[in-house]
């Protein structure tokens, strides 16, 4: 069964709604883009609270989390409410985890 390709917006990019909903299809070339859109942010939300020397490792720890949920926490995401608030909330609280675990 073929999968349906990213919808665009009037400018040629998808919205956040669009787009996340384009990952949880599995639409070819979603997550990547999601990935691009959202790296930074994401990166920056760890990098202010759990500090330079994890930055890296906890991003990818993050995106390889969100992968091998399937991608749970982007399930969960109300639609109409700012996607990077609700991101800023769930890295945050990854954060935290780690940071329990390791204590």
């Amino acid at each position: 069964m073929a999968r349906a390709p990213l919808v665009g917006s009037s400018n040629g990019e998808p919205t956040d709604i669009e787009l996340v909903d384009s990952v949880l299809r599995a639409a070819p070339g979603a997550f990547d883009l999601f990935y691009r859109r959202h790296k930074q942010l994401i990166y920056y939300c760890i990098l202010k609270q759990a500090g330079p020397r994890y930055a890296e490792d906890l991003c990818s720890a993050f995106f390889e989390r969100l992968i091998n949920r399937d991608y749970r926490a982007l399930s969960l995401w109300q639609r109409g409410t700012s996607l990077p608030l609700y991101l800023r909330k769930v890295v945050r609280n990854f954060v935290i985890d780690f940071q329990r675990r390791s204590q």
